[in-house]
Parts: structure tokens; sequence; C-alpha cells
């Protein structure tokens, strides 16, 4: 796809895309699809709006400066954890990245976040955690975070007594993922587990976990322990 070569500045949030050095929106539309239903979810009988729903489905509920891949591109994007997708602004209209339409390794598969510098990666893991995962150590052997949000329906109140209980948005826990050359490990609760996913080296993992009194269920302590990894 070619660089537009007309200068346009396109501002969003006091951001200024520059066409000779960015990809311009017209150049993605074969990558992205507008969906005027977007903050909408389909449930039983009636279609809910997301404002009407408690919660949020949304990492960060505003759109943010994100550079796509490794380019100069910057466009303001969102997360929706819910529904494991990007979704990306233009003008009043927002558009959909569709992951299966995504080639790995190319721009549509990799942001950045300008003001915070996280980065959202795409992975397929052949199984339900394919999808959207925060890189959070890179290298050889790399620290994933998964977040999901789970949507909990209206409880209707059984009596006048008792309130109803809304529609809501649950952030659940975060799953942490080790993407080795050859393996994607979920993270278990137990090191002795994490261990069986190692058993090349675990000595060496286990000394390490020891020695610097490790938990791996803190994200801190498991940047180390990947750190190490990829040193070693």
């Amino acid at each position: 796809m070619k660089n537009n070569l007309i200068i346009t500045i396109f501002t969003v949030f006091g951001i200024s895309i520059h066409a000779q050095q960015n990809r311009s929106m017209d150049s993605y539309q074969q990558d992205v699809r507008f969906n005027q239903y977007m903050e909408k979810l389909n449930h039983v009988e009636k279609k809910l709006g997301y404002a009407d729903i408690e919660g949020s489905p949304f990492y960060k509920a505003n759109f943010l400066p994100a550079r796509f891949g490794n380019s100069a591109t910057v466009f303001p994007i969102r997360f929706n954890c819910y529904t494991d997708t990007i979704e990306m602004l233009n003008g009043d209209n927002i558009y959909e990245i569709p992951k299966t339409n995504i080639v790995k390794g190319s721009e549509l598969s990799k942001f950045t976040f300008k003001n915070s510098n996280e980065t959202l990666i795409l992975v397929d893991t052949y199984d339900e955690y394919s999808g959207y995962f925060f890189l959070l150590v890179n290298g050889k052997n790399q620290l994933l975070k998964k977040i999901t949000i789970e949507f909990k329906p209206e409880i209707p109140a059984p009596n006048h007594l008792i309130k109803s209980i809304p529609a809501r948005f649950e952030k659940q826990f975060f799953s942490y993922f080790i993407k080795t050359e050859n393996n994607f490990v979920r993270v278990p609760t137990k090191t002795e587990d994490l261990l069986f996913h190692f058993p090349e080296n675990k000595d060496e993992i286990n000394d390490f976990i020891m020695k610097h009194k490790l938990r791996i269920s803190k994200e801190t302590d498991l940047a180390k322990l990947v750190t190490f990894l990829n040193e070693n």
C-alpha cells in the first residue's frame, strides 16, 4: 500500500499526522471496518448500549494516540477488552480492526500507546487465548499479559423488597503468559508447576527464584524472571 504523497494534517486530541511520514486513513480502508453498532451489545431480545451497562469494556475509556507497528503512523485507538478488539477513531467514526485480516508482523499486529509506552501485540495461540496481549518483556522469551472483561446480565428483582442487579461489565484478574521459541505457557500459581514447562533449565530458574525471593504471582517479579531467561 502506498504512502499518501499529499500532505494532510489530521488533528485529533491535538495530534497532527503528516501523510509524508505516516499512512493515511484511506490506506487502511481494506483492513478496517465501520460498525455503527460498535457500542451496543446483543443480549436476549434487546440490544443494550454500553451507556446502559455499569462499568466499562475498555482498558481506557478514551481514544489515545498509538503508534502502529514500528512505523511513524499514529492514530487514536482504544482497546475493547470485552470483545478483544482494537477500535480506531477517524473524525466522528469508529472503526474496528478485524483480527482475521491481520498478517503477523504487519503494522496492525502491534500498537504502542505514545503516552504510556504500553504495547499491545496480536498473538495467535491456537486456543481460546488468541488475541491481543500486553507485551511486558520482549526477547526470545516474551512476558505477556491478558486482560479480559466479562459481561454480567441484569438480575431482576425477585420481589419489591430486593433491588435488581443491573447489567455490568466486570474486570477479571490478569492472566500472564510466557511465550518461548517453542511453547506458550500460562503462568500457574505454583512455582513447581511453572518449572515443569522448563525441564532443561528448571534448576537454574528455581535457584534464581529462591535467591531473589520472587513470587510468580507478582508482575514485576515475573518480569525479572523472564529477563533472566533471556539473558541465559
